[in-house]
């Protein structure tokens, strides 16, 4: 088996709900790229259960430091193994990590998904000299040196969201997810933890730097430091690469000139727009929301008083983003 195989990966980036599965299930029509068709935490976590990382790490932040020799054959392993170019695979292969009815959180393995994933990586073996992955996880976000370490030649898709709207949903997101059943989080939550105006059984979405300050705190004060540490370290890090592998995107402008900015995608990663991608593109499907609602850039006003309690907290990172001034809505 030879997860060297992979080579010039796809990674988005984006603060949990600013797009990045929109983004993502319209990249994943491309023939060029293989996936997972989820986020790849199911494949990082075993590196907490095995040791290789701390499952009682006080965040989510990982570095290249935290790459060891060991941990990149795993974790380049787990994707060689799990991703495919057919949605309908990717079932199968996901299996191995769930127990119908339970919890896809799981990390049970199911024998006949093992096969299947053993004789995924030996197809890619035989038939491909190399192939490419597109990898999607807001976790990441705290992560693109450890990224960068263990894909070297990837190519960054960095997506942002006005800060209002980013952060309205992070909020319906934590009410519809977090009275579901309780699953093991990895880095732990291992500190006691409320907020002043919400009841959650456990925590959703990533874990940034700091979060035990808000303890006590607001369920939107905890959204806004999700969304302004998740672009914080997505932006510095970034940074830090070579800028021709990079490219910037708005949720806004996807929802507004799709095509265009997925086309400008495609010839960044150097992927052709065509067939089923371009469709979706065109025509972007609607996801991550209760009711499958469209895109509505005065949405975040269903949460306006709680929102507006938060903008002066996010200012300088809206500005830092270039979506200007945040005022106060009368």
């Amino acid at each position: 088996m030879s997860a060297d195989l992979i080579k010039n990966p796809v990674i988005i980036i984006g603060c949990p709900r600013s797009g990045t599965t929109m983004l993502f299930n319209i990249l994943t029509q491309s023939k060029e790229l293989y996936s997972l068709y989820r986020e790849s935490w199911n494949v990082i976590r075993g590196a907490y259960f095995n040791g290789m990382l701390d499952p009682d790490a006080k965040d989510d932040v990982l570095t290249g430091e935290d790459l060891s020799d060991e941990l990149k054959n795993y974790i380049r392993k787990g994707f060689h193994e799990y991703t495919v170019n057919k949605e309908n695979l990717a079932f199968w292969t996901a299996q191995k990590f769930r127990l119908k009815a339970i919890s896809s959180h799981l990390p049970i393995p199911n024998p006949f998904a093992t096969l299947v994933t053993k004789a995924n990586a030996f197809m890619k073996d035989k038939r491909n000299e190399e192939y490419r992955i597109l990898e999607k996880t807001p976790r990441n976000c705290f992560r693109v040196d450890f990224m960068n370490k263990l894909f070297p030649d990837a190519k960054f898709v960095f997506i942002s969201r006005e800060g209002k709207s980013n952060i309205s949903s992070l909020i319906e997101g934590w009410k519809r997810q977090a009275k579901h059943i309780k699953h093991k989080r990895f880095p732990r939550l291992n500190t006691e933890f409320s907020f002043n105006n919400f009841d959650f059984q456990k925590w959703e979405y990533v874990l940034p730097p700091d979060w035990e300050e808000f303890n006590g705190k607001s369920l939107e004060e905890t959204c806004a430091h999700q969304w302004i540490q998740s672009n914080r370290y997505a932006l510095d890090d970034l940074a830090l690469l070579d800028q021709d592998r990079v490219i910037k995107v708005r949720y806004e402008d996807m929802c507004e000139k799709p095509g265009e900015v997925v086309k400008n995608i495609c010839d960044f990663v150097d992927i052709k727009y065509e067939d089923k991608l371009q469709e979706y593109a065109e025509k972007p499907p609607v996801v991550s929301t209760a009711l499958f609602e469209k895109p509505k850039n005065d949405k975040w006003k269903k949460n306006q008083e709680s929102i507006e309690k938060v903008l002066p907290m996010i200012e300088p990172m809206m500005n830092e983003l270039g979506y200007g001034r945040t005022e106060r809505i009368s």
